[in-house]
């Protein structure tokens, strides 16, 4: 199960708002806690669901599973020189991009791993640490 929600940024106020609605309005749910790991990426407590928030000046897209989940979005009409950012790519990687819509295709495909990796990361974590605590 995998939704992606999307709304103009703003239109219904600060993203928790959003999120807060989508719980309410699609999965039922009165009350959300939304809270931070020791990376700083936000996290439901106490509900089986993952999410991930991305934004551009125009829209803001929420991605919701009972698996883990990242997301990225840029305006294709972004203004960025990209060439330096290329060292980090891989050689395959820079043999594809030939344009700043090339490099913003990667990019945010780079940025929904990096966002899923480090969800992955805090489950482990946790299961590591709770798992010392109980030996």
């Amino acid at each position: 199960m995998e939704k992606i929600f999307y709304a103009e940024t703003g239109a219904f106020g600060p993203t928790e708002r959003v999120m807060r609605k989508i719980f309410f309005e699609y999965y039922g749910m009165r009350e959300i806690e939304i809270v931070k790991s020791e990376t700083g990426k936000p996290f439901l407590a106490r509900t089986p669901f993952f999410f991930s928030v991305t934004h551009t000046r125009e829209v803001c897209f929420i991605a919701v599973s009972d698996e883990n989940v990242g997301i990225d979005a840029e305006l294709l009409s972004r203004e960025i020189d990209y060439v330096p950012i290329l060292s980090k790519f891989s050689a395959a990687e820079k043999a594809e991009v030939r344009s700043r819509e090339d490099f913003l295709r990667h990019w945010t495909a780079k940025e929904s791993v990096v966002k899923w990796l480090v969800q992955v990361y805090i489950i482990h974590y946790s299961l590591s640490y709770c798992q010392t605590l109980s030996q």
